[in-house]
């Protein structure tokens, strides 16, 4: 009996050296630094698409109107923002990098007046934005919650510009490389064969997606599907006329005609279905009760609501993870992540779900899919935040890459978020999570070591000169 206690013993002994020597022991780790990459919360339909979208379904009653403006963020997008800078600020007080604003009382006659005395301020901190209202008003909201209501510079360009530093836009030139035409033409021969390759992965979720669209909102009976009769939801052809028959489901010109810098594109049955399911799945999220709106899908059919929402996950995959694609678009963007790193101790960029895609598909993040139990959204959900921690321990850093969302119970009841909660026991507090695994870099226990995801993201902002090129960029 104590040779067989000495031997487990033993052998649990060797069994956690081993551990200690693979793993990593995260409760020594301390966070010294985190660079938060955000969407945008919930907003209303993007206005340039209201006017297609009434077009688009049986009746416009399936519709809610949104009481903003379109493309703005709406009240329960600003008030979960704000949740979710609560939770934020519970994270980064418990870790010391949060330096708390004290007040004094004062006595004055009769009544008391709070005046707020500056015992320290909030250095490297920094905050940017998307120039548009949603990102901004987003990282406003995150930013009140965060700070409890004391401002906070965002630093953006004029909105409703075109800024590719937060935005997917093509860019023809960065660090050591100009495109010249032959380039540019190779960069597109390239590309569009990774997009047509995605699109063959992905056609028959999409055909499985259009027919459930197709009982939702009736498109067969609308406005639109009248006059442009070849285009329907049951099949993934374009509606060309006979002159355009090579013409591609997506476009991949870096500029228009004009001369103005563009995004990738989408074009018939892709764009259209895309509208729709970000109009449906943004009055899902808004309202308590989407069956107001007359459409022909129950509430609580979650299988149906994903397979709405796969379309607008599967249109960011086709339009900007193909490797050509999201190694340009997302340049600029890193670079911005690259620089907070280096220079702040927290950093919050407010972006879209499209530059997030782009954004981890340049890095060579692993794929994955947001469980529907949790969430309508697959990807990149409304608010979600990408997190980039650097963690110490002695003389060592880590780092360690998150997703965090609310999830669509969280969104539609609005739920409080509590980091102080405990998770074991208070899970429904707490935002979701995804880790986020990367191609080629050895992970322990949810952990990098931090060189190695420096050298990343070093090693993806070189690969644009290889795409400048029309190479392939891994």
């Amino acid at each position: 009996m104590r040779r067989l206690f000495f031997v487990l013993a033993i052998t649990c002994i060797s069994a956690f050296s081993i551990a200690a020597q693979n793993g990593i022991d995260t409760t020594k780790l301390k966070l010294e630094q985190l660079t938060v990459v955000s969407r945008h919360n919930v907003r209303a339909p993007l206005q340039k698409n209201v006017d297609s979208t009434y077009n688009n379904v049986e009746s416009k009653d399936m519709l809610m109107k949104f009481t903003v403006p379109g493309s703005h963020l709406t009240e329960r997008g600003a008030t979960l923002e704000t949740i979710m800078g609560m939770y934020f600020r519970g994270w980064l007080k418990s870790e010391g990098l949060l330096n708390v604003y004290k007040y004094t009382i004062k006595h004055k006659q009769n009544s008391y007046s709070i005046d707020a005395v500056e015992n320290s301020s909030f250095p490297n901190f920094f905050f940017a934005a998307s120039p548009r209202q949603r990102t901004v008003a987003s990282t406003r909201a995150f930013i009140s919650g965060l700070l409890h209501g004391i401002s906070a510079p965002i630093y953006h360009q004029e909105l409703e510009s075109k800024d590719p530093d937060f935005l997917p836009y093509f860019i023809e030139y960065g660090i050591g490389a100009n495109m010249d035409t032959a380039a540019v033409n190779l960069f597109k021969k390239v590309a569009q064969h990774e997009v047509d390759s995605i699109i063959n992965v992905y056609k028959p979720t999409l055909l499985n997606s259009y027919k459930v669209l197709e009982n939702a909102v009736g498109y067969s009976k609308s406005k639109n599907a009248k006059w442009r009769k070849e285009l329907t939801t049951t099949n993934l052809e374009l509606d060309w006329s006979k002159d355009n028959k090579e013409d591609k489901e997506v476009d991949l010109e870096f500029r228009k005609k004009t001369g103005e810098i563009k995004e990738p594109e989408a074009k018939g049955t892709l764009k259209a279905a895309n509208q729709l399911s970000d109009a449906l799945i943004l009055q899902y999220l808004e309202m308590d009760e989407s069956k107001k709106t007359g459409l022909h899908i129950d509430n609580n059919d979650i299988k149906a609501w994903r397979a709405i929402a796969d379309i607008k996950d599967i249109y960011s995959k086709i339009l900007f993870t193909a490797p050509m694609v999201a190694v340009n678009t997302s340049h600029r963007l890193l670079c911005q992540v690259k620089i907070g790193i280096e220079n702040n101790t927290f950093t919050f960029l407010c972006t879209h779900d499209t530059s997030i895609s782009a954004l981890l598909t340049a890095l060579q993040a692993n794929e994955y899919s947001l469980p529907d139990s949790l969430t309508i959204e697959g990807l990149t959900p409304n608010g979600c935040k990408l997190c980039i921690e650097k963690y110490s321990m002695g003389k060592e850093y880590y780092g360690r890459v998150r997703l965090l969302y609310q999830s669509t119970e969280q969104v539609r009841n609005l739920t409080m978020l509590d980091y102080n909660a405990d998770k074991a026991k208070h899970y429904e507090v707490h935002p979701k999570v995804q880790h986020i695994t990367f191609k080629g870099l050895e992970c322990k226990n949810g952990y990098y070591k931090w060189e190695d995801l420096m050298k990343r993201i070093d090693d993806t902002i070189a690969a644009f000169a290889k795409v400048a090129k029309g190479e392939k960029p891994f």
